[in-house]
């Protein structure tokens, strides 16, 4: 049997998100009992909004495999480093808008896409697993933002 999960990502539009100063890190860092105050990967800077919306009767997961970005005509394959993942739960029934920064080895002109897994939560194993991807995100600025 084939899975299939009723998850949709939509595109919203850009926004640029400033850094988290120091006294909200803190107050993070409270929050999740993190030791250290180290400046981390945050999604701040350009952000594409991406909508996520869980039609399914079941709480999904999803998390990234790697990013394609439009060079030259063809989609090349990059998995990013030192970026905050596109990745985390949707609710059956909700949606939620998250915002996912450009990935540095994605120029900032071209036209990208995220690859990810998509699975029911807590059962990780590959045979619940179905590869998805998002919309093609537009360049900031572009006309058919």
């Amino acid at each position: 049997m084939n899975a299939s999960y009723d998850l949709s990502v939509s595109f919203r539009g850009w926004k640029n998100i400033p850094p988290p100063s120091d006294d909200e890190l803190a107050a993070l860092h409270a929050r999740y009992g993190i030791t250290g105050l180290g400046r981390g990967i945050h999604r701040s800077g350009e952000c594409a909004l991406l909508e996520i919306a869980n039609n399914d009767t079941r709480e999904l997961r999803f998390d990234t495999l790697a990013v394609e970005y439009e060079a030259e005509g063809s989609w090349q394959h990059v998995v990013p480093q030192n970026w905050p993942w596109f990745s985390g739960r949707a609710w059956p029934g909700a949606s939620k808008t998250i915002p996912v920064p450009r990935p540095a080895e994605v120029a900032p002109d071209a036209r990208w896409r995220i690859q990810f897994v998509c699975c029911p939560e807590g059962e990780a194993d590959d045979r619940h697993k179905v590869r998805m991807e998002t919309p093609e995100i537009p360049p900031m600025g572009s006309t058919n933002e």
